[in-house]
């Protein structure tokens, strides 16, 4: 896509942020291995379409996006080959729950 198109759209595009404190705090995994710690911010950081990122329960990472039509389950690819980066093992499984609006939109499985 267009840098500048990629530019308006996310301009235009409300980011409604669900993961507050309020959220967290019903939520509140505390991270066990360096990779686990380190997984939120990394998935930030794969994208400008990702709002927010956290872990909502051991071996489940909720990913807040933009609503523009991408396909999330072909980017978890990935964003699982990062957390392979970062250290996670082969034998861990993690659920990506994409997150859009406010709803669940898509999900993926990294094993």
């Amino acid at each position: 896509m267009d840098p500048a198109r990629l530019a308006l759209l996310l301009l235009a595009t409300p980011a409604y942020a669900i993961f507050g404190e309020k959220f967290r705090k019903d939520f509140p995994f505390s991270p066990k291995t360096e990779w686990e710690r380190q997984a939120p911010e990394a998935m930030k950081q794969l994208s400008r379409k990702i709002i927010d990122s956290m872990w909502g329960q051991r071996g489940s990472l909720w990913v807040e996006v933009i609503d523009d039509g991408t396909d999330w389950t072909n980017a978890g690819r990935s964003q699982c080959i990062r957390l392979r980066g970062l250290g996670k093992p082969e034998s861990e499984r993690v659920i990506f729950t994409f997150w859009r609006n406010g709803d669940t939109a898509e999900k993926y499985y990294c094993d």
